[in-house]
């Protein structure tokens, strides 16, 4: 495992209620006690807070809101959309445009838990916290040529929120990617 995708894969297994020991974290995931407690502070830079007592262990002081892939793929199944949940990548969009260079089909959407190496407009950083914001790229080929398609990343961004407000899950919307 990539030390990012271990540091997802051991902040799932904690929750904000108990104290896991890193012997037993180490034991959860196959890697030793120091390794753990190296991907937990790794958690606390990127963050998230990891509370630590001596003789107790680890705790995290809120529990994450990790996405739930057998809801999401409830909805979007009706619509014919696929997708592909991963605890890390470095870029969802840059994976995506791997996959439909390989001959990915139309539909498929890639979502992330974390975002390493997103990019923004015009090549810009885009930052994405773990379990801070909805990290997801969508793959769709259209009939119609790149320049009559100006506006859709915006559209589709307003309309995301809308959808998300009208579940009474509060959302806002930084510039979506190109």
């Amino acid at each position: 495992l990539g030390v990012h995708t271990l540091m997802i894969a051991a902040l799932k297994r904690l929750d904000s209620r108990e104290f896991r020991s890193a012997e037993a974290l180490g034991e959860a995931l196959t890697i030793s006690p120091a390794v753990a407690s190296a991907v937990l502070e790794q958690a606390e830079r990127t963050g998230l807070p990891v509370p630590h007592l001596p003789g107790r262990g680890c705790r995290l002081a809120d529990a994450p809101d990790w996405l739930d892939a057998a809801r999401i793929e409830a909805v979007v199944a009706d619509a014919g959309v696929r997708l592909r949940l991963v605890d890390c990548c470095g870029s969802t969009n840059s994976e995506l445009m791997r996959s439909a260079r390989a001959g990915a089909p139309s539909a498929e959407v890639l979502a992330a838990e974390w975002q390493t190496q997103g990019r923004g407009r015009l090549g810009r950083r885009w930052h994405s916290g773990v379990c801070s914001s909805l990290t997801f790229s969508l793959l769709w080929r259209f009939r119609k040529p790149v320049s009559a398609l100006g506006g859709l990343s915006l559209a589709a961004g307003v309309a995301i929120v809308r959808a998300l407000r009208r579940q009474a899950v509060e959302a806002g919307l930084k510039w979506p990617n190109d």
